[in-house]
């Protein structure tokens, strides 16, 4: 049985993808495959991750006197050019949350609503990951939000730190979005929601308390009406915790070459894809997968 990969990436990657408004919704069906809800067709897109709302990306755009709004425009022009299908968005949660996790309106949030619509007007989705926790120098316009309180290894464990996200989550899903008049939780344009961006863990944190992390997450998304499908990034080996959780799917990472070989990788290289995170696995045999990010770094040739 063949599995839904979504692979967002950081490289070029290119697809088919029609000009028509990106208005189609989407199911995971009983196998664990991403489907589109008009005609059962399988979801096979790819794409690529994009932050001109946020971080050092918002920072640098501001820096170049450059209009932010032009730029994404540009850019989602180029990925029309290039002929992708969607972009992965995990925003900067500390640039437009504050402590209690409560969403704040505010211009990078005016510009994640920008994207977004300028991604359905040309036919593209996105898949929102609303929580990055990253902070110093890869978020400059932070707001003091709940991130700012808890290390990430805090947020997947303690407790008290799943309340904040929870509320997070749950504004995030309910928001309207200026552009489009539609919720995000609503919006065919959002394809799925990630909980959250690469989590960390304690040492010996068992599976069972993963999986009431993941679930914490995924109810309060749910929270908001959504039916949208929803995944955990089960990058560190979670995907025991990931498949015994109420979610649709979970995402990983995958660079078969690895990502610092300090040199130039020479010679056929398709081998090493073996063993990546999209072979099968028991434990998500019945989830979607997505790749966030996939990439063969460090090899100089057109392919692997």
């Amino acid at each position: 049985m063949s599995k839904t990969v979504l692979a967002c990436c950081w490289g070029t990657l290119l697809a088919l993808s029609g000009s028509a408004e990106a208005d189609r919704l989407a199911r995971v069906d009983a196998e664990g495959v991403l489907r589109w809800q008009d005609d059962a067709g399988e979801v096979a897109l790819l794409g690529v991750n994009y932050y001109a709302p946020f971080t050092i990306d918002y920072a640098g755009i501001e820096k170049l006197g450059l209009d932010h709004r032009q730029v994404i425009r540009d850019d989602v022009a180029h990925f029309r050019r290039l002929g992708l299908g969607c972009i992965r968005i995990h925003c900067f949660d500390r640039e437009f949350s504050d402590a209690e996790g409560n969403l704040l309106d505010n211009p990078h949030l005016a510009l994640l609503d920008f994207v977004i619509d300028e991604c359905r007007r040309n036919g593209l989705y996105t898949v929102l990951t609303p929580i990055a926790w990253w902070g110093g120098s890869y978020a400059p316009g932070s707001t003091h939000g709940f991130s700012d309180l808890y290390s990430m290894p805090q947020m997947t464990t303690d407790r008290q730190a799943w309340k904040p996200q929870a509320r997070f989550l749950q504004q995030f899903a309910e928001h309207t979005n200026r552009c489009t008049g539609k919720r995000y939780a609503d919006d065919p344009c959002v394809l799925a929601f990630e909980c959250v961006n690469e989590p960390l863990y304690p040492k010996d944190t068992p599976d069972a308390l993963v999986t009431a992390y993941i679930n914490t997450l995924a109810e309060a998304l749910r929270a908001s009406g959504t039916s949208k499908p929803i995944y955990y990034n089960s990058w560190q080996g979670r995907n025991a915790a990931a498949g015994a959780a109420k979610i649709e799917g979970v995402t990983c990472s995958s660079y078969p070459t690895g990502l610092a070989s300090g040199r130039a990788l020479k010679g056929p290289q398709l081998a090493r894809a073996k063993g990546s995170c999209l072979q099968p696995s028991a434990a998500i045999a019945r989830k979607s997968r997505m790749v966030y990010e996939f990439d063969a770094a460090d090899v100089p040739g057109s392919h692997m």
